[in-house]
């Protein structure tokens, strides 16, 4: 199971739903509740089996610091989306 090694207080939000995050060494992790998402955000993000990323996006540097982020920064392009019966999840690949 993918979980935050965020202390319990602190919460990473996204924009349009909590994520839990996780860090393996070249790979970040979200992992998206289904419960958790506005039905119209389901439909527009994750109807394929891809999630677009326009735009870097930059992680606050403290959950950086603390997952071990070579980099706070996610860069654009097309990245792999798995669906599992209550999740889904984008994995961020990252050049050491």
């Amino acid at each position: 199971m993918v979980m935050s090694r965020l202390p319990r207080a602190q919460v990473l939000p996204c924009p349009h739903a909590p994520a839990w995050i996780s860090y393996q060494p070249g790979r970040l992790v979200f992992r998206f509740q289904k419960t958790e998402v506005l039905r119209e955000d389901s439909i527009r993000r994750f109807s394929t089996p891809f999630f677009l990323v326009n735009e870097a996006f930059y992680l606050p540097r403290i959950a950086a610091r603390q997952l071990g982020l070579p980099s706070s920064c996610v860069p654009p392009g097309v990245y792999a989306l798995e669906q599992t019966a209550k999740d889904w999840i984008i994995a961020f690949n990252f050049q050491h």
